[in-house]
């Protein structure tokens, strides 16, 4: 199974190669995208709801978490510590 996945990678890298069209594509496309969710989200990122479970209970978990909730880019809606 993993060698006819190998085959067929290699037979659509070989015909990418060909189209150039096809590579540019492959290329613009999600740099694209990557600049367009940017440029509309501006990087501001805050409140996001987080629910935490903390199954280790330890110090360094507590920590890890105290500091995540902190910053302003997380909501806590639900805990289990």
């Amino acid at each position: 199974m993993q060698r006819l996945s190998w085959v067929i990678a290699r037979r659509i890298l070989r015909r990418t190669r060909r189209d150039m069209r096809s590579a540019a594509l492959i290329i613009l496309v999600p740099a694209a995208a990557m600049i367009l969710f940017g440029a509309v989200f501006g990087g501001e990122i805050r409140g996001i709801p987080v629910a935490v479970t903390d199954g280790d209970r330890t110090d360094t978990t507590r920590s890890l978490v105290n500091e995540l909730l902190e910053t302003k880019e997380f909501d806590l809606v639900l805990s289990a510590l």
